[in-house]
């Protein structure tokens, strides 16, 4: 859908001007501003146009898409970390990929073109993940690309899972456009979503999740994370074990919903 267009052409072209536009109040990160959507199709993009009034904070966040900025008018600053901020003027743009931090003040009354784009599969997307850029994509050096669990009370999986894999050095989850939690590494993701299906969400008996952990000392921090966050331990307790010929230290727990859990290292 588009909330305004004016077709020139034979078809397929839209003209669209922000003075055209019927401009209504969001909350966008917590901060009220006005947007007026240009385009909303089935392309995997979307763009709108959005109204900051001078001081206009948008606070540290991040997203789960890309997303391009084009100043049409007034000037916007984007910080990131301790880098030094840009400014954006008329005529300039900026664009971010999925899941870095930034925050972006406006300077004066500014109007901005904003388009999104939805990676069409998991696979597809990019993310930084604890300040690397990494993307999660089929391999032929990868077994797999994500493991998709699924839950019964996505606030409760997101607090467990947030904890436990920030014990092992991983960033929190990122929340999609569907509500589902993501989380990256290197290697691939982990994702928490209620059934798609509408049913409850069961344990499978005899599977395991295996978590890599950099150290004893993260797999117990790991353990002791999981247990204050609703987690049961299970299994022995954390400690090593000889596998295989090889020793490894393990700990295991089960997730709030039941799923198994473990986290290893590997001297």
């Amino acid at each position: 859908m588009q909330a305004f267009a004016k077709t020139e052409m034979d078809g397929g072209i839209r003209h669209c001007r922000p003075e055209d536009a019927s401009f209504e109040d969001v909350d966008v990160y917590g901060c009220v501003m006005a947007k007026a959507p240009v385009f909303e199709g089935d392309f995997g993009v979307r763009s709108a146009y959005f109204r900051m009034k001078p001081g206009d904070v948008i606070p540290p966040h991040r997203h789960t898409k890309w997303v391009q900025v084009a100043v049409l008018s007034g000037r916007i600053r984007v910080e990131q970390g301790t880098a030094d901020p840009i400014i954006a003027a008329p005529g300039e743009l900026y664009f971010i990929e999925p899941g870095f931090d930034h925050v972006e003040t406006a300077l004066e009354d500014t109007v901005l073109l904003v388009t999104q784009g939805r990676p069409a599969r998991l696979g597809d997307l990019i993310r930084n993940v604890a300040g690397r850029r990494i993307e999660i994509a089929v391999r032929r050096t990868c077994l797999f690309t994500h493991i998709m669990v699924g839950v019964g009370d996505l606030d409760r999986s997101r607090r467990f899972y947030d904890a436990v894999l920030g014990a092992l050095g991983h960033a929190p989850g990122i929340v999609d456009e569907r509500g589902r939690t993501l989380y990256f590494s290197p290697g691939g993701a982990l994702a928490l979503t209620l059934p798609i299906n509408g049913e409850p969400a069961t344990v499978a008996n005899g599977n395991t999740i295996g978590l890599a952990a950099a150290s004893p000392e993260h797999a117990d921090a790991w353990h002791a994370a999981g247990i204050a966050n609703g987690g049961v331990a299970c299994e022995d307790p954390p400690g090593w074990r000889e596998v295989g010929g090889s020793q490894l230290y393990l700990a295991y727990l089960r997730d709030p919903d039941g799923h198994k859990l473990c986290a290893s290292h590997r001297p």
